[in-house]
């Protein structure tokens, strides 16, 4: 029973020290910070750093001041093609700083390795500090053109087309080289190019009719000093690298091309970004704000992968050919158009409220064609007068309350509905026909009306 016991203590003293050396494996060394990245994600001293390089597009075209040995290449210029504004560059550095957090000093060596690999070092284009003590700090840096050489045999960083590449960086703290103990930091390093399914790394541009991934749709719903943006949807399912979607918003004269990206380019500021979740649901309303009443935008959006690559710039034919969006009328256009938005003082809804008026409570979605259809009439007709603006704020002031007591009664919806039929026709009537026509056509129908009633009534004498 004493053997037992003995043996069981010593099974479970080594256990203890096993565990114990596990989990101070790879913590002698904190990553404090990284540069020099398209990307980066530190997290906490007992998880794995990871750094991001994006490469799409070329390194031919950085704008003046970036792709040096200290500031990444940014080539998004004005020109519709995939692009990074902080864009991997041969000769720029990436730099790890980090701190020793365990009873160790030594050479800082550094080394790589492809998954399931054995780390092999790597010294050129590699800078450290040269050693580092306990409780001290350190830092490496190494050239881009290094990695991605290692990576995929291109010291030149170039658009492989299509790349999603995972290696490890190894950092030690060592007497002599070793990246198998305890004193080793490892992070992982992600070099990434959109995959070939997402066709073929290209924002799609004209020559394109239709996108394969990204965005297909969405509406922009003007407000004060704001564009909320609403039911987007995509192309084909989500795409786990998407970290944000981008929304580029050019003020515009009408009638014109609106959704040229070259007048602007894609790295001016008129663009807001929103974060996805995993399922590229929007994390948060999406609305721009610190716009310009009455001034007209064109919305545009592109996707934004965990590299900062800027991708899937949503195609303008297939933008322009949509209903009204490329009409040679600016009144039709601004009115109808889903991707042009002007912001006023009355003319959105708050994006709290955008299902609580009583159109959208009636009908169950703030997008159903007969919700669309009162929405065009009060931008084309009510909009542009005072009275109509009058009209506009009494609604926006008094219509929640109604929209709240019919949302739950499902009888009452149904008259609400009933209710708002004439309403509706006469809006269709009025941007088909013009105000005018509209009141002839009404006239001439209730006259008909009249009429056939009166001899209805005259032939039963």
């Amino acid at each position: 029973m004493t053997s037992r016991r003995l043996l069981q203590s010593c099974i479970l003293f080594t256990l203890l020290v096993l565990s114990s050396s596990l989990s101070w494996a790879d913590n002698a060394l904190e990553v404090t910070s990284i540069s020099g990245a398209s990307n980066h994600e530190i997290g906490s001293a007992t998880t794995t750093p990871v750094i991001y390089g994006g490469v799409v597009g070329s390194t031919a075209t950085c704008a003046a001041g970036t792709g040096t040995s200290s500031v990444l290449c940014n080539n998004c210029l004005f020109v519709e093609t995939a692009c990074n504004e902080k864009r991997v560059y041969p000769s720029t550095k990436l730099k790890i700083n980090f701190k020793v957090i365990t009873d160790i000093s030594g050479t800082i060596f550094v080394g790589l390795s492809d998954a399931g690999a054995n780390p092999v070092a790597i010294s050129s284009g590699v800078t450290t500090s040269g050693t580092a003590t306990a409780g001290g700090t350190g830092y490496v840096e190494i050239d881009w053109g290094t990695l991605c050489q290692e990576v995929y045999s291109d010291s030149s960083c170039g658009d492989p087309g299509t790349i999603d590449e995972t290696f490890t960086i190894y950092i030690s703290v060592e007497a002599s080289q070793n990246f198998a103990d305890a004193n080793t930091k490892k992070i992982s390093l992600r070099i990434l190019a959109p995959d070939s399914a997402f066709g073929d790394n290209s924002i799609f541009t004209s020559g394109d009719p239709e996108p394969s991934s990204g965005f297909e749709d969405f509406k922009a719903t003007p407000g004060d000093e704001k564009i909320d943006i609403t039911e987007p949807a995509y192309a084909y399912s989500c795409k786990t690298i998407f970290k944000k979607v981008r929304f580029f918003y050019y003020p515009t004269p009408v009638p014109v091309t609106p959704f040229d990206v070259t007048t602007y380019g894609l790295t001016s500021s008129f663009y807001a970004d929103f974060s996805l979740d995993s399922s590229c649901n929007a994390t948060g309303i999406w609305s721009i704000t610190g716009l310009e009443n009455g001034v007209t935008y064109a919305l545009r959006p592109s996707m934004i992968d965990i590299a900062n690559n800027n991708i899937f710039l949503l195609s303008k034919t297939q933008m322009e050919g949509v209903a009204d969006c490329d009409d040679g009328d600016p009144e039709v256009q601004k009115a109808n158009c889903p991707y042009i938005a002007t912001p006023g003082e009355v003319v959105g809804l708050l994006p709290e409220d955008l299902n609580c008026f009583i159109a959208t409570a009636a009908y169950g979605s703030s997008f159903s064609p007969i919700v669309k259809t009162l929405r065009a009439f009060r931008n084309q007709f009510l909009l542009t007068n005072n009275i109509g603006r009058e009209l506009t704020k009494f609604y926006y002031e008094y219509g929640p309350y109604g929209a709240r007591f019919i949302s739950d009664k499902p009888f009452v919806r149904v008259m609400t509905r009933i209710l708002l039929t004439p309403p509706w026709a006469f809006a269709w009537l009025s941007i088909h026909y013009g105000l005018a026509g509209a009141f002839l056509i009404i006239f001439s129908m209730l006259a008909g009306v009249i009429y056939g009633v009166r001899e209805s009534r005259r032939g039963s004498m």
